[in-house]
């Protein structure tokens, strides 16, 4: 995986965490709407991510 999409997912996985997995207010705080932050997360998902445990059980 490409640097810049790494710490592109990085970045969201972080604000997932300080929002404790709420997608709308995720969305928001990346200036994305949560169409677009549930394209990034199934992409995410695609890569091998796992987004239960790398946020916690609110995902």
């Amino acid at each position: 995986m490409e640097v810049k999409k790494q710490a592109e997912f990085q970045f969201i996985l972080e604000k997932l965490r300080q929002f404790g997995g709420n997608r709308t207010k995720t969305a928001d705080a990346l200036g994305v709407s949560t169409r677009a932050l549930r394209y990034k997360l199934a992409a995410m998902r695609e890569q091998g991510i796992d987004l239960q445990s790398a946020i916690g059980s609110a995902a």
